[in-house]
């Protein structure tokens, strides 16, 4: 084995600390955004239910599909 080859070992076991840390501190980023899009999506979820159940043209449908399986399983 020569020096240098000892020297690239020893500096590669040197970064490994430095690259984890980095690492972690991305992986803190992604959970952050990770986290916002979840929020953003919940809330887009949330409205868009608000708006369906708020309206009566939605129960008015719901309940012609509901009546009419009704309608075919009796007859």
């Amino acid at each position: 084995m020569t020096n240098h080859n000892i020297d690239d070992e020893a500096g590669a076991l040197e970064a490994a600390p430095r690259r984890a840390a980095v690492r972690r501190l991305a992986e803190r980023g992604l959970t952050t955004i990770e986290y916002a899009i979840g929020l953003v999506a919940a809330a887009t979820v949330a409205l868009t239910l608000l708006r369906i159940f708020n309206d009566n043209r939605f129960f008015e449908i719901l309940w012609e599909w509901v009546v009419g399986i009704f309608d075919m399983l009796a007859a």
